[in-house]
């Protein structure tokens, strides 16, 4: 089992795992790929990707008290930008370090970080937003992954609903659909949108697979290959 390094892992080195990985997403999405002749999109989509928490606010601890959630909601969004900027889509992060998004000066940190965040998602005028989390809850027995949407926007549950389907066929624990979601993050845009809860970080097993660098690819995977798939279905990309 590979851990994941948060010091060593840089959008650099996620990038050399994009090679063998892209191939293994083209590979599983191929037949479909085939029958409808997709060629990479010519206008460059643009997706922001989200890594929740950062800086003083390091969002959920590990079962172990060594994990900490902000940590690795960077490595899976970098991982997961990898893989979309490998098919030419334009990726917008709304952090790419451990550092949180707030001024020093702010009197309220939290508020301003999700404020800027919002700014960022709002200036780039995204095609998609998704927003990278890990779960936690008191009971230690909860797991797997989750897609959420935002209440009552159609669109963005018809692709969380895209990437459920394809974490309950290829993730073992993932939840039986994707859910309704009251999140910032998701409330603060019109645009298409959905926000990932990757697994349970207070469940002592699930925290050392979350920090496993083939199950992390294999996550980033399913949401770029759902995601691919739902954009051509939605005539979004050109085939």
């Amino acid at each position: 089992m590979k851990k994941l390094s948060f010091i060593a892992i840089k959008k650099k080195s996620l990038l050399i795992f994009l090679v063998a990985f892209l191939c293994v997403c083209l590979f599983s999405v191929g037949i479909y790929y085939t029958s409808k002749s997709v060629s990479v999109p010519i206008t460059e989509y643009v997706v922001v990707i989200d890594a929740g928490h950062g800086g003083i606010d390091g969002g959920v601890v590990g079962a172990s008290g060594e994990s900490k959630e902000s940590d690795i909601n960077l490595a899976y969004s970098l991982c997961l930008g990898a893989y979309f900027e490998g098919l030419n889509f334009k990726v917008v992060y709304t952090r790419q370090d451990d550092n949180g998004l707030y001024s020093e000066f702010a009197t309220n940190k939290k508020v301003d970080d999700m404020k800027k965040r919002e700014q960022i998602i709002n200036s780039a005028k995204p095609d998609l937003v998704i927003s990278m989390h890990q779960n936690g809850f008191t009971l230690p027995d909860q797991r797997g992954i989750t897609a959420f949407y935002k209440i009552g926007h159609e669109e963005s549950k018809a692709l969380a609903d895209c990437i459920q389907e394809r974490f309950q066929k290829k993730i073992e624990y993932a939840r039986a659909e994707a859910l309704p979601g009251d999140y910032f993050i998701l409330n603060c845009t019109n645009t298409l949108s959905v926000l990932i809860e990757c697994g349970f970080l207070t469940n002592p097993d699930e925290e050392v697979l979350l920090q496993d660098v083939d199950y992390m690819n294999k996550v980033c995977h399913e949401i770029f290959s759902a995601c691919v798939m739902y954009f051509i279905d939605s005539h979004k990309l050109t085939y």
